[in-house]
Order: structure tokens, then sequence, then C-alpha cells
């Protein structure tokens, strides 16, 4: 009696320190959340402002500029994180998913030399992931050789800086008080992730790819134009559609019968002018197979000075 009495004890705690369940959406790539149920996606815009599509219509419903990334939902409720973030520090705001208004803002400290950056800088990224009971985060940090240290990353007494670092950590979330805390990284279990490629690689023959959701199957072939085909089916193998996509692959799901992908930014350069393609969601209609709307996203990746 006294042991149950214990474990159950236990099992209270441990709920009240983790909080809700983290992800109540499908992460289709950083910063891009499918909301199943309600039939929406959260993304980031170019302009550093978190925007929630109507997956059926293509139409925003809203635009909040309390946050640059969403990163998980729960209920009518986002957790988004903010831009300019200080060192020890990752700054976040929770919003209502039905029109975007600020539930709460705050930010939440981190171990030195860690930041909560939205977008990667040069030598420095942080990324921070949504699983089942919590969130998890990394934080690389390299100096590189022949850049300029500001003084924030100078190092006092003389003393030399590392080259490398590396930081991880754990996040609780409650979703009631729109707070994250602190935990320890066992305390919030990483399941182990599906490969999205089913069977083995083909260089020649169809490849075989399942959705984010694992509920929906992708062949993929290559045309002789070069471009391929793309057959859907849902995991029981019944046909739903197809289209024609430059990719062999890319994360995708399947909403109302609207395939999601996110394509790949693209850099080139005409005349000696630089011209630079955002990545972009790209809805597809599986009855007719064409594009029915489409969005840009933030590319938070560093890739070097643009060619100008």
């Amino acid at each position: 009696m006294h042991l149950n009495l214990s474990l159950s004890a236990l099992a209270l705690v441990t709920l009240a320190l983790l909080g809700s369940p983290a992800q109540a959406a499908d992460t289709l790539q950083s910063g891009v959340l499918i909301a199943r149920e309600q039939q929406r996606v959260l993304l980031m815009t170019p302009d550093s402002a978190v925007e929630q599509v109507s997956i059926a219509t293509g139409k925003t419903e809203w635009t909040s500029r309390d946050g640059a990334m969403p990163i998980a939902m729960e209920g009518e409720q986002v957790l988004v994180m903010r831009d300019g973030a200080e060192r020890g520090k990752l700054g976040y705001a929770v919003l209502k998913a039905s029109d975007g208004s600020l539930v709460a803002r705050a930010s939440v400290d981190l171990p030195a030399p860690a930041r909560g950056l939205v977008e990667e800088r040069m030598g420095e990224q942080f990324r921070l992931s949504a699983l089942a009971d919590g969130l998890r985060w990394s934080h690389t940090r390299q100096q590189v050789q022949g850049a300029r240290m500001n003084s924030e990353d100078e190092a006092g007494s003389g003393e030399k800086r590392a080259s490398l670092t590396q930081v991880s950590g754990a996040l609780a979330i409650d979703w009631g008080q729109g707070k994250l805390a602190a935990v320890a990284e066992p305390s919030v279990k990483s399941s182990a992730s599906t490969a999205a490629e089913i069977g083995q690689p083909s260089a020649t023959g169809p490849r075989n790819f399942r959705s984010v959701s694992d509920d929906y199957r992708l062949q993929s072939e290559r045309l002789e134009d070069g471009r391929y085909r793309w057959q859907l089916s849902d995991a029981k193998g019944t046909r739903i559609g197809e289209t024609i996509s430059e990719y062999s692959y890319r994360p995708f799901d399947v909403i109302g019968g609207r395939l999601l992908y996110v394509t790949t930014p693209k850099i080139s350069v005409t005349e000696g002018k630089s011209k630079i393609e955002m990545p972009t969601l790209v809805a597809v209609d599986l009855g007719s197979g064409n594009i029915v709307w489409t969005r840009e996203i933030r590319d938070t990746r560093y890739r070097g000075p643009y060619p100008s």
C-alpha cells in the first residue's frame, strides 16, 4: 500500500514537472507546423513573423509579430521563438491559435554561452525541437578563423577562448501558465525517428518514402526530362493522386487532399545581379496534381555572403 502511494506520488510530481505534451502538430520542417485536425499550417515568414494559413483555401488567417518561429502546439495554443536573443537566454511567446493574439511572453535562462537564435550566424547555431513530452535544445558555437570577435565574444583576464563549444538541454512546457522551465535532459525522452525512405535506395528504379505523420506514402520515379513523378497513396496502399516535381524527395504530408512540402532555396547570378528564391511551402491539389497555393518561408540557414 505504501509502495503504491509512493509510486503514484512520484508520477504526479513527474507530470507536474513536464507539463502537457509538447507536440500536437506535425513538424514538416523547422519553423513549419501542420495542425492536422484544424487543417492549418503555421510557418515563419521571411519578414520575421509567424503566419497561420488555411490548408484548404491558402488564405492567411492571422499574422503575429510576437514571435518569429513556431515550435509546438497544444490545443489552441502555439509556442513560438522570438528574435533577438541575448547570451544565456531563449526568448519565447505563447499565442492563441484562433487569432494569433498574445497569451504570454517571456524568456528562459540557458547556460552560457548558449542563446536562442532563430537564424544561424557564422560559426553559431541553435536547434530547438518539440518531442511528445517536452523540448530539446542544442547550441554549437565555433570561432571561425579570421573572423573578428565582438566585445561579448572576447575572453576576459587573458584567458584563451575555446575554438568550439557545444551545450544542450531540455525544457518543459507549462501551457496553463505559458512558461518554459529547464528540466534534466533524461526527463524528456527522445523517441526513435523512423527513416523517411522505405527500403533500400535505388539508382535507377522508383524510390519510396513515408510522410512526416507516417500516414501516407510517396513513390518517386525519375522522368526523361530530369523531373520526378510523385505517386501518393495512403499507408494501406490506396492511391490518392500524383504530381510532377523537380525534387526526387522532400519531407511531405497530406491533409484534406492537399500535398504539402517545402522547396529548397536557390541563389543564381544573371548579368552580374544575384537572385534569391526563398524556401517555399507548396500545396498541391492531389485531385488535379496542380499547385493551388504557395508561401515563402524564412531561410534560417547561414550560407555565407551572397553574390553581389
